[in-house]
């Protein structure tokens, strides 16, 4: 047992790579190995023996991984490379950055198949150097993308280069046209747009800025858009004028290339006078009964432009005559002025004062040139009153509630009427044409207010009709309306018995619920306050020296029948006394004492007290001598 050995690696076996025969003392490979994470080993071998104490030796092995080529080359990307359009052929354009974690990788570059149009560039095959083969043109073509192939014999991989153009400032700008030519009005407003002019850069037109070289008082350009516009009044000295300058489009590159192109405006005579009225502002009164076709007023205008078409001048109505109660006639007049036309405003309809007070009308003068100028005045009419309107009544029928019991002098309604007339002719006065022939109204002839002057009886008059009439200060126009008065009634009149006590007869033994009497009162109140309901407010008899322990009559309080309660019996109470209250809705009340008299029935066979009588006769009696 002491001569009997056991092996085991004590430290240095990362992952597990490796193994060790417990008894041979065999090292074999336990794990796939990879050079490039882990390119050699140092184990610790420890030898045992089975003796008694046990003993053991060490000893070191060292372990090299050979590499092999297991992983492809990784291209490096980097940031696009820019190569100036002017740069000549063999310049270098960039160095093909790639990595390899094998061992001494040898690399072969290329350029896969229709990445390089035109065989622009070159690839050295050994260090990846990108050579330009051909002139380039920023203006053909701006970017290129190259794919780059890469091989280490074994692994092969692609990347992407881009290759940037830049621009080289070697093409001047270019005008859209040799000259430019342009007609514009006299008297333009300053800022007025002229034209724009346009250059086209084949680099890039967004540098591009304009200027106007020869001096110019009246036009200035935008530099950024070509724009050009006015900066001072144009001025027509002559029947035509043209104005003639220079302009440049400028690059900004470098070198800063440019353009000119030259600009001709021609100034043209315009109508730049509108004509003007000789009075703005007419003031006129009319009666709205004026005649039909009567001349208002007359007007005329003056233009100082001579030709015709700028001094012919046509007159219309723009504002004020919706209902064309106007319009406007024209005609010629020899003056210094060779086209002077005179407007007449003419009524054409008749006027309505309460449509329309006043009317102001907007006269447009315009003349024939090219654009036509115009000018206006004002005519204000003032409609005077005719009266040609009846009042009318705010309603035609009125409703008023009145009770009986009102004060005179009460205002009981007012009737409103209005004229759409002005001034006396629409001063209103009222009358009672009809319905107050017992007098008991009157009406207010300025106010239309109503007032009661004589005393109402509900149980006499409940309504009455009065026909009212209005009419203006010169009894020229009427109108009526109807007022309608309802007398509303009072509780004057307490309800009333015709006597201050009933008898009734009434036999034994009727049914319960009979009718047994039935007793009336007076009301003169019509209506609600004329309706009466009945009760008994108590017996008013004690009988047979009790007192009743409850009333064995009801009485209906709609007719005023007196019903039993109970089945009455003549032998136990032969009489009864009840008062009975009739009341009306407005609490006043009348009483009644009714006496109820039973009435006995022959419902009994005499019965002796006793079964014999004893008694002594006198010897000596008389005749009728009580026994």
């Amino acid at each position: 047992m002491n001569g009997l050995t056991e092996y085991a690696i004590v430290s240095g076996n990362q992952g597990e790579a490796f193994h060790i025969d417990a008894q041979s003392g065999v090292v074999t490979a336990n794990a796939v190995l990879d050079y490039e994470l882990t390119s050699s080993y140092s184990l610790i071998v420890q030898a045992t023996d089975k003796g008694m104490p046990r003993l053991s030796g060490t000893s070191v092995i060292k372990i090299q991984v050979t590499d092999i080529n297991d992983n492809a080359p990784a291209f490096l990307s980097s940031e696009a490379v820019e190569i100036a359009e002017n740069s000549l052929p063999g310049a270098v354009v960039t160095q093909i950055s790639v990595h390899d974690v094998d061992l001494n990788p040898a690399f072969i570059f290329n350029f896969a198949k229709d990445s390089n149009p035109g065989t622009k560039f070159a690839i050295d095959r050994n260090t990846g150097a990108v050579v330009l083969m051909k002139t380039l043109d920023f203006e053909e073509v701006t970017e290129y993308e190259l794919f780059v192939q890469i091989s280490d014999t074994v692994h092969e991989t692609e990347g992407t280069l881009t290759v940037r153009v830049a621009d080289v400032n070697d093409n001047p700008p270019v005008f859209s046209q040799d000259s430019y030519q342009v007609t514009v009005p006299e008297s333009v407003p300053l800022g007025y747009s002229v034209l724009t002019v346009a250059a086209t850069d084949l680099e890039s037109n967004e540098n591009i800025s304009y200027r106007i070289l020869s001096s110019s008082k009246e036009f200035s350009i935008d530099p950024m858009n070509g724009t050009i516009f006015t900066i001072n009044p144009i001025l027509l000295l002559d029947k035509k004028s043209t104005i003639q300058f220079l302009v440049e489009a400028s690059d900004g590159g470098t070198p800063d290339l440019r353009a000119l192109t030259l600009v001709e405006v021609e100034i043209q005579d315009m109508n730049n006078y509108a004509p003007e009225f000789a009075v703005e502002y007419y003031n006129l009164s009319l009666r709205e009964d004026a005649q039909i076709g009567g001349t208002l007023v007359t007007f005329s205008t003056i233009d100082h432009d001579w030709t015709r078409e700028n001094t012919h001048v046509d007159y219309s109505i723009i504002s004020g005559n919706s209902q064309n109660n106007f319009h406007v006639e024209t005609s010629f007049i020899h003056s210094e002025y060779p086209y002077k036309q005179v407007g007449y405003l003419v009524l054409l309809q008749s006027l309505d004062r309460e449509a329309a007070a006043s009317h102001k009308l907007v006269i447009l003068a315009s003349d024939h040139g090219f654009p036509p100028l115009s000018s206006t005045a004002t005519v204000a009419i003032e409609v005077l009153d005719v009266n040609d309107n009846p009042p009318k009544f705010n309603s035609l029928k009125y409703h008023a509630h009145v009770r009986e019991s009102t004060p005179l002098g009460s205002h009981i309604t007012v009737v409103s009427a209005n004229d759409h007339d002005v001034g006396l002719h629409a001063e209103i006065t009222y009358h009672i044409v009809s319905g107050n022939e017992k007098g008991h109204f009157h009406l207010e002839e300025k106010t239309g207010v109503l007032y009661l002057i004589k005393p109402l009886d509900y149980e006499e008059t409940t309504k009455f009709t009065v026909t009212v009439q209005a009419s203006d200060e010169e009894k020229k126009h009427f109108s009526f309306a109807l007022v309608f008065i309802n007398v509303q009634d009072d509780n004057d009149h307490a309800p009333q018995f015709m006597f201050s006590s009933s008898n009734c007869v009434v036999p034994e033994n009727v049914p319960v619920l009979s009718t047994v009497c039935s007793i009336n009162a007076l009301d003169f109140d019509a209506g609600p306050y004329g309706e009466l309901t009945y009760s008994v407010l108590s017996p008013c008899l004690v009988t047979q020296g009790r007192p009743l322990d409850h009333n064995p009559f009801l009485i209906d309080p709609l007719t005023g029948d007196i019903h039993t309660q109970q089945v009455l019996d003549y032998e136990n109470d032969n009489k009864y006394c009840l008062t009975v209250q009739a009341k009306d809705k407005g609490d006043s009340t009348a009483t009644l004492t009714v006496w109820l008299d039973i009435e006995g029935i022959d419902e009994f066979e005499p019965v002796f007290t006793q079964d014999e009588y004893f008694f002594n006769l006198p010897e000596k009696n008389k005749v009728r001598q009580l026994i």
